[in-house]
């Protein structure tokens, strides 16, 4: 078997160059602008989390999409899946004495494996909000 090509990317990878990315950051500075505006404020999250912050949040079927790999000691960690899960941990964590409601919002990359998906990305950008404590 020959190795694979340098240029080959896995299936799910994209490249994303010129127009296509020209576009994709004109809506993603149009929504964050909008959702600051709001009065939201941007999270940045680790892009990886422990397997179980995704799976608390998202239910027992969220462990089989996700991008796991094992770190030193041997815990499982995920690829980012979505933002909210990220999102709620850090208001029960650093903002559990918010005596306001939190207007978080995000935008960045999150990574999925789902079969069902048909070739679409594996690797997209989420961009939203989320209000909590209300």
């Amino acid at each position: 078997m020959f190795p694979p090509s340098i240029a080959a990317i896995p299936p799910g990878a994209l490249d994303l160059t010129g127009e296509a990315v020209r576009r994709r950051r004109v809506l993603q500075r149009a929504t964050m602008g909008a959702l600051e505006q709001a009065g939201y404020e941007e999270l940045i999250p680790p892009t990886f989390e422990y397997e179980d912050t995704f799976v608390r949040a998202g239910g027992p079927g969220v462990a089989e999409r996700l991008v796991r790999f094992p770190d030193r000691d041997g815990r499982i960690l995920a690829l980012r899946y979505d933002f909210t899960a990220s999102l709620a941990r850090v208001a029960a964590t650093t903002f559990s004495g918010a005596t306001r409601t939190l207007r978080l919002c995000y935008s960045g990359k999150v990574f999925r494996q789902e079969p069902e998906r048909g070739g679409r990305p594996r690797e997209m950008l989420q961009v939203g909000a989320e209000l909590l404590g209300q």
